[in-house]
Parts: C-alpha cells; sequence; structure tokens
C-alpha cells in the first residue's frame, strides 16, 4: 500500500487497486474475519471491550462509529464507492 503526502492541505491519499473488478476486493488487504453478526451483537462487543468506567458519551460516540464503519464497508460492497485516484483528483480541485 503506497501513501502520499500532499502539501500545504497534509491530506493523506492511501492508494489502493484492485487486482480484480469485484465491487470491494481490494487484493493485499485483511478480509473482515468474523462472523456475521447482528447489529445488536456488534453493539454489545462494542460495549464489552470500553473500561468498566467509560463515560455514556463516549459509549454513544463508539456505536456511532461502528454504524458509520458498517455503512462505509457495505457501500464498499455494494460498489459504491470512489477509487483514490478519484478522491485525490477531486481534492485538488478543491
Amino acid at each position: 500500500m503506497q501513501t502520499e503526502w500532499r502539501k500545504p492541505s497534509a491530506w493523506k491519499v492511501v492508494r489502493l487497486t484492485p487486482q480484480s473488478s469485484k465491487p470491494g476486493d481490494f487484493g493485499g488487504l485483511p478480509a473482515r474475519r468474523r462472523c456475521p453478526q447482528t447489529p445488536k451483537q456488534e453493539a454489545l462487543h462494542t460495549i464489552e471491550r470500553l473500561p468498566d468506567d467509560v463515560p455514556l458519551d463516549e459509549i454513544v460516540y463508539r456505536l456511532y462509529l461502528l454504524s458509520k464503519v458498517q455503512q462505509g464497508l457495505k457501500d464498499i460492497d455494494t460498489g459504491h464507492a470512489i477509487s483514490s485516484d478519484d478522491l485525490a483528483r477531486e481534492i485538488e480541485a478543491w
């Protein structure tokens, strides 16, 4: 995986090159290894990994983050994502 830093904006552009034409297939990256779980199981697993004295705001934030990551993975799997090259061109256009 190549990393490129662009100055002065300091955006980190990571180039992922699919080795096949299947959406979400980025060769060389680790596959999701866990068995599919229900959203409730995922939420409970996330909460159980936190320390006992964690503030409620942190729990809510972690669940929000989990939701957004899952949505992003779903978007990649269904082909609703753009390549890193397209993203870099969009950033340059800003």
